[in-house]
């Protein structure tokens, strides 16, 4: 008998709910772990069901998102979405799986942060600045 594995796919939403369909072509079982009750129709109506053996609500709360999750002991985490990214970082890092830094989610997240990484990366970049204001 063979155990299926799981993962975990946070905002399954927009391209990101052509996410467990992949995964589950490679042997997997998706779980879905929203992090809000509030986002957009527009986005959340791409969202696929079916593809999830379980929907679970956690909001942007670290302990709550493992808490959820831990049951399903899952070998992954995916964001589906932009609103996704910074917990699912955080969850793969609490739960011992490979991920990206959570110390370093603005590079992924934040234009500003993004250019910067690569100019200290020695790549050439876009000049900015980051101004609060208009003048």
């Amino acid at each position: 008998m063979t155990t299926r594995r799981n993962a975990v796919v946070v905002d399954p939403f927009s391209t990101g709910a052509l996410i467990a369909p992949a995964l589950a072509a490679r042997g997997l079982d998706c779980v879905a772990l929203i992090t809000s009750e509030d986002l957009p129709a527009a986005l959340t109506r791409s969202a696929r069901r079916g593809d999830f053996i379980a929907w679970l609500t956690a909001g942007q709360d670290l302990a709550a998102a493992v808490e959820a999750v831990a049951p399903f002991d899952p070998v992954c985490v995916a964001p589906g979405n932009e609103s996704a990214v910074a917990l699912s970082e955080a969850l793969a890092r609490r739960l011992g799986l490979r991920g990206n830094d959570p110390a370093t989610t603005s590079w992924r997240r934040d234009k500003y942060a993004m250019i910067e990484r690569l100019r200290t990366c020695g790549l050439h970049a876009a000049e900015q600045l980051r101004a609060s204001s208009l003048d």
